[in-house]
């Protein structure tokens, strides 16, 4: 279940350390703020890794720290105990996967393209082929994202999810819970949270035009 403690937002029943960041802590595409900032759970920038998100569907698995930056991918796996995954927010969705019989955590970056594209069944499956489990040891947890309370699209995007309406409130996490139940993950929770009307809590493209971000971050510690 999704909670707030503070100024973070975090899922007390994923079976490894997680984290959403708020407006309040600042701008966490700054290297410097988030390496302040996790510096503070015990993580330096070296144990730190993110995804450069291009809103594709490709996901990647990180076997060491050699790189603080992965090019062209939108979601991130590891079984590396004390290695960080991160990625950045104002509207997108973060999903978060874990497996505690494997030890296996991954987060994904799914906007609607990628989320149309099929980043999680590419995520989910990924998962399963590199550590060897199935779909319902799984755990996913969804993230706070722009809510279908302020995200109405038109006909173009709503194609893009075989949705036949000329303008329709889109919801991501209903689509996302939706793609995750019809693969075989069977342990999902979200957090309800909107980005857009909860100005106090999270920056948000749509609302402001914004480069600033929130921060998604998963570790085995």
């Amino acid at each position: 279940m999704w909670k707030r403690s503070g100024s973070i937002l975090f899922d007390d029943e994923f079976p490894f350390f997680n984290l959403v960041t708020t407006k309040p802590l600042g701008n966490m595409r700054d290297k410097s703020v988030r390496s302040q900032y996790l510096s503070g759970f015990g993580f330096k920038q070296d144990d730190i890794i993110t995804a450069q998100q291009v809103h594709g569907d490709k996901v990647t698995v990180i076997k060491d720290k050699s790189e603080c930056e992965v090019l062209g991918v939108d979601g991130l796996l590891t079984n590396i105990s004390g290695v960080g995954l991160c990625i950045f927010t104002a509207d997108c969705m973060p999903v978060l996967l874990g497996c505690s019989e494997k030890k296996v955590v991954g987060v994904i970056h799914a906007g609607w393209r990628g989320l149309a594209g099929g980043i999680l069944e590419q995520g989910v499956n990924k998962f399963c082929l590199e550590y060897n489990t199935k779909p319902g040891d799984i755990y996913a947890s969804i993230g706070p994202c722009i809510g279908p309370c302020c995200f109405e699209v038109g006909s173009e995007i709503a194609k893009s999810f075989n949705l036949k309406e000329e303008k329709i409130s889109l919801d991501l996490r209903g689509i996302a819970r939706g793609k995750l139940e019809n693969i075989g993950v069977k342990k999902i929770s979200q957090s309800d949270n909107c980005t857009q009307h909860e100005t106090d809590l999270f920056f948000s493209y749509r609302r402001d035009k914004t480069a600033e971000r929130i921060m998604t971050f998963v570790a085995i510690k």
